[in-house]
């Protein structure tokens, strides 16, 4: 998988000299734990392997504002308290080219091929420091970069990591403590403990932005069926067999605002000729038929069409792209059996969360 990550002229120092993490801060704003939902749910996608392209926006810098090298994230997602960007992505290598990529040449309009989700990025002005792309788009970026650069890069060399504890992001831990956001309004990100978050009340997360980090970290391992039994996600999905090669959240859907919350690409036994694409959107709370049937009829064909034609600008025709919906699970369990008992003609796939008592995320499939 693929990422881009906004860095200036003095965080890339620290990445050379000091510190080997892509490195996250900011404020806490009217939610806090909201915001930092949002944070950790960008950072918890990175894989170990994962591609980091660094987006310079320091235009005083020799690399001017646009692209000169990669990093290769190796799977760390760590907080530290002591720093004022605490949100700390783990990288073991890097490459760097002399001659940069400019914006206006990575993001051409007219192009062979677009970075759709960096021009969405540009044009919406988002300050997110770490977005993600396609395995396509990384493809087209890298060869953007070694074709300004006689296809050779030169490893960077990393100085020794700061020695001290870093603490591991998880989304799988949930406080006991009665933590107040108030006291964290407009604070500095490392001003939160981390062991004292809140990410549920009672048997719903707290925000959708908080079920969308715990999928953003969970998705490719085993989750917990409402038989207590470990089970696949895919699996759950009708997917057997299948796996996921890549996936990316909150990608903008064109120009006008909107996001969709999260996509993956799945493929079986790794044959590429057998991918599909998944459109997943996500609601925090319960729903009933009737509101499932909003989203599976018009929220989700909007943006099946839109990643089918932004993964076949690349691929050509003949991409399959099916819609998901995960929601909080009907609390009465009429509900659920009226909705297994109703035909819908739609394809969307529905999959329901709760959190028990014991705070353990568990799913069930109800359509």
């Amino acid at each position: 998988m693929g990422h881009l990550a906004i860095v200036n002229s003095l965080t890339i120092q620290q990445i050379n000299d000091t510190d080997p993490y892509i490195s996250i801060g900011g404020q806490l704003n009217k939610f806090p734990y909201k915001t930092i939902s949002d944070l950790f749910a960008d950072a918890l996608l990175v894989r170990d392997g994962d591609l980091i392209f660094t987006w310079m926006i320091d235009s005083t810098s020799s690399a001017g504002q646009g692209f000169d090298r990669y990093f290769i994230a190796n799977g760390d997602v760590m907080f530290d308290p002591l720093s004022p960007y605490p949100i700390k992505i783990g990288i073991k290598d890097g490459y760097k080219f002399d001659n940069a990529l400019s914006e206006e040449q990575a993001l051409d309009l007219f192009g062979t091929h677009l970075l759709w989700n960096a021009i969405g990025k540009k044009s919406l002005g988002r300050g997110r420091s770490l977005s993600h792309q396609t395995i396509d788009e990384d493809k087209y970026l890298l060869d953007l970069l070694k074709s300004v650069n006689k296809n050779t890069s030169q490893k960077i060399i990393f100085a020794p990591k700061y020695n001290r504890s870093y603490q591991k992001i998880s989304i799988n831990n949930f406080s006991h403590h009665n933590s107040n956001q108030a006291n964290l309004r407009n604070q500095p990100i490392n001003t939160l403990q981390l062991n004292n978050t809140i990410w549920n009340k009672g048997d719903v997360f707290l925000y959708e932005k908080t079920l969308e980090a715990y999928l953003c970290e969970n998705i490719d391992k085993g989750i917990f069926g409402v038989d207590g039994q470990v089970k696949d996600l895919l699996t759950l999905l009708g997917y057997k067999g299948y796996h996921i090669v890549w996936a990316g959240n909150y990608l903008p859907y064109g120009v006008a605002g909107k996001n969709i919350d999260l996509v993956c690409e799945i493929a079986k036994n790794n044959n590429i000729n057998d991918r599909r694409v998944l459109v997943i959107e996500l609601k925090v709370n319960d729903s009933s038929l009737s509101h499932y049937t909003d989203i599976a009829n018009l929220q989700l064909p909007d943006y099946v069409d839109f990643i089918k034609k932004a993964f076949e600008s690349y691929r050509g025709l003949g991409v399959i792209v099916e819609p998901v919906a995960i929601t909080h699970l009907p609390r009465q369990k009429t509900q659920i059996q009226h909705i297994r008992q109703t035909s819908l003609i739609n394809s969307t796939k529905w999959i329901g969360y709760s959190i028990t008592q014991a705070n353990q995320v568990v799913f069930e499939r109800l359509l």
